[in-house]
């Protein structure tokens, strides 16, 4: 288990840069989401330190997929606006779920 842990901790940006020869196979390990799933194993004495806005979404640059995921990842009816899309055959929990899922960078949906 520690062997997992640790290659998690491999940066894939940095294995795709080195110099690879014609033919060779690249085999990445580690993940992009390394500071972010291996937050507790650091040695930071405040891991709150980390601010989230630090860490934005992929989506984050797009603000209309912003505001949606805004205005739909609170609990209650959301304020609707013109263009939204109609998100047919969801109820209120698993759109809520989506929004969670587009405004965070990471995030673990359970259900059925």
């Amino acid at each position: 288990m520690r062997a997992a842990i640790n290659s998690l901790g491999t940066d894939p940006e940095l294995q795709e840069k080195a110099n690879i020869q014609d033919g060779d196979e690249l085999v990445l390990q580690g993940t992009y989401l390394w500071d972010v799933l291996l937050e507790s194993f650091s040695d930071d004495p405040d891991p709150q330190s980390k601010s989230e806005e630090n860490q934005p979404g992929i989506f984050f640059p797009n603000q209309q997929i912003q505001s949606w995921a805004k205005r739909y990842s609170v609990l209650g009816d959301p304020i609707e606006v013109e263009g939204d899309p109609k998100l047919l055959g969801l109820n209120a929990t698993q759109r809520r779920a989506i929004a969670v899922m587009l405004k965070e960078r990471v995030s673990l949906i359970q259900g059925v």
